[in-house]
């Protein structure tokens, strides 16, 4: 295990070389974590041991704000002493119609305001955190969001027959989002934002890219000056081939890190060539292989990484993904450990 050093995390992100390829992930299921550490993870301070036993150099915490119809999941409730546990239960919504698929529905659905957020997983780490590490704030989804509460299907019909409505949408989901993204930027033990946020499925966007620049981008845009205003950089998560927007995504939105970079969807090494000196990349241990590969192979995946997508810097190693419940630990032990023993500069 690594003394953590949030410092060695912010030089890769920002493309530099640090002293060690710095372990990198948005989630990790508290399946994974318990059997982990050995015990449940039942408190925001177990959650912190884990993020530190693991070797990573941060925390993440994700703000409870407005809820996404089809996406809750597990997650940490603490009160000031870090006590305290919520598990909700992930229910998904009907397909093609989400809750907010037309107008009547986006009135009557149970939109809440910036005074409703409730920041205590965030707030409950400031005493919590060892020396070296930070909280990262997991932010949005932003375009996600609204084809899920609209349904994907009505979201698309939408494009064409009803924009305003995708418009007003919108402004619902983004604005909390951007009062979120300040709050979280002014906190000083939060290091960085990390805007999740799936645009895309293995081949292409899921809608053009003229839709994603209409729609999303000039949010993420505002998200990016926040960042930079509080000098904190902002990671991109999105699932699939991004590559049709990965100039919006670097010169407009100003992201600082590209995750997780599937590998059935877009070629790391490529990435690394074309946009390294501009974007950090992260990940790319495939989860497939993570989830019914051995130990060795997924070491050996790991140190091919390493040898090949490390050096200059600007690299963090990590799943293509997250690691979700299934991924055996022995697994996901030897991705760690592999980096551990193999990711010195």
């Amino acid at each position: 295990m690594t003394t953590p050093d949030f410092h060695r995390f912010l030089t890769a992100v920002r493309g530099g070389i640090p002293d060690r390829v710095p372990a990198c992930e948005l989630s990790v299921d508290v399946e994974v974590k318990e059997l982990f550490l050995g015990h449940p993870v039942a408190t925001a301070r177990d959650d912190v041991e884990f993020w530190r036993s693991a070797g990573y150099d941060y925390v993440v915490v994700s703000t409870h704000g407005q809820p996404i119809a089809d996406a809750v999941s597990d997650h940490i409730s603490p009160d000031q002493s870090g006590e305290g546990r919520q598990r909700s239960v992930h229910r998904w919504a009907i397909s093609g119609l989400g809750r907010v698929a037309t107008w009547e529905a986006f009135d009557a659905y149970p939109w809440i305001g910036a005074a409703e957020v409730d920041y205590g997983p965030v707030d409950g780490l400031a005493d919590l955190l060892p020396d070296g590490m930070m909280a990262v704030a997991n932010q949005g989804p932003l375009y996600s969001g609204v084809w899920r509460l609209m349904g994907l299907e009505a979201f698309s019909f939408a494009l064409l027959e009803d924009p305003e409505l995708i418009a007003a949408v919108y402004e619902r989901v983004v604005e909390l989002s951007l009062k979120i993204a300040e709050a979280n930027a002014q906190r000083d033990w939060v290091g960085a934002l990390w805007l999740g946020d799936d645009i895309a499925y293995a081949r292409a966007l899921l809608s053009s890219p003229a839709v994603f620049r209409r729609y999303a981008l000039p949010y993420y845009r505002r998200i990016g000056e926040i960042c930079r205003r509080y000098s904190k950089p902002l990671l991109y998560h999105s699932d699939g081939n991004v590559l049709a927007v990965i100039e919006d995504l670097i010169e407009d939105a100003g992201i600082a890190a590209l995750h997780p970079i599937e590998p059935r969807a877009m070629d790391i090494r490529r990435i690394k060539q074309d946009y390294g000196r501009r974007v950090a990349v992260i990940g790319n241990v495939d989860v497939d292989l993570l989830s019914r590969g051995t130990p060795q192979a997924v070491a050996d995946r790991t140190r091919e990484l390493i040898q090949e997508i490390a050096p200059g810097g600007g690299y963090l190693l990590g799943s293509s993904n997250s690691i979700p419940y299934y991924v055996p630990l022995a697994n996901y032990r030897s991705m760690l450990d592999t980096l551990l023993e193999h990711g010195t500069y």
